[in-house]
């Protein structure tokens, strides 16, 4: 069985990290191959039955249904929408410590990030910092296709190119078919400027990342 980590970042919250995320996992799961995704930071909480108690993360609740035989998909959680240096500064050798323990599980693991790229997860420590300490995860950027997606992109890739990773992946969230334009545009300034970077894009209502899920799937041999 394949052993392979996936870390989905983004440029800023609400790109789509958690769209595509539950997308790859139901993926994975009607092929039969082995997968679990996780959610190791979150923040902010909803009361689904309006006690304390019961108050969780929308993304954490979303996965949690999705793999209800995965246990401890998260490690942190902060009850208000705010980076954790802000609120709850993390323990970065404790996350990473248990980051690696399930990335080294047999099969896929999928590692959903928290807000943007360079959110501060503690004193000098960022969701950067925290991907450039697992060199063995490749990597998947989220931009949302909108107006000023470019240079969301382009500076994006240039911080991550940094991490020497034999695999980048940008996807592009095209929430919207009227922004197709922008995430076609986006795919080809990509193309230019960093051709190494595999640029896939995720359309309204998709419910398939061939190009991904291939790459994912390669060497198993329930793969289709």
């Amino acid at each position: 069985m394949i052993n392979r980590a996936l870390f989905i970042t983004a440029n800023d919250t609400d790109a789509g990290k958690s769209y595509l995320t539950a997308l790859l996992l139901r993926a994975l799961q009607a092929r039969g191959v082995a997968a679990a995704a996780l959610k190791p930071v979150a923040c902010g909480v909803e009361a689904s039955c309006g006690t304390e108690e019961e108050a969780v993360n929308s993304d954490v609740a979303l996965l949690q249904q999705l793999q209800p035989q995965q246990a401890n998909i998260n490690l942190y959680t902060n009850s208000r929408p705010l980076a954790p240096w802000c609120d709850q500064p993390i323990d970065s050798d404790h996350l990473l410590e248990w980051c690696q323990q399930r990335i080294s599980q047999p099969g896929i693991t999928l590692i959903e990030g928290v807000g943007g790229l360079m959110v501060p997860l503690a004193s000098g420590f960022t969701q950067l910092d925290w991907i450039h300490a697992m060199p063995e995860v490749a990597i998947v950027l989220v931009v949302r296709a909108r107006l000023g997606c470019l240079s969301q992109a382009l500076s994006h890739l240039a911080l991550l190119d940094h991490c020497a990773r034999a695999k980048i992946w940008l996807v592009i969230n095209v929430v919207n078919t009227v922004d197709f334009t922008y995430a076609e545009q986006c795919r080809q300034v990509v193309d230019a400027w960093h051709p190494w970077v595999k640029v896939e894009l995720l359309m309204p209502n998709a419910n398939a990342m061939p190009a991904l899920m291939a790459w994912l799937c390669r060497g198993n041999a329930i793969a289709a």
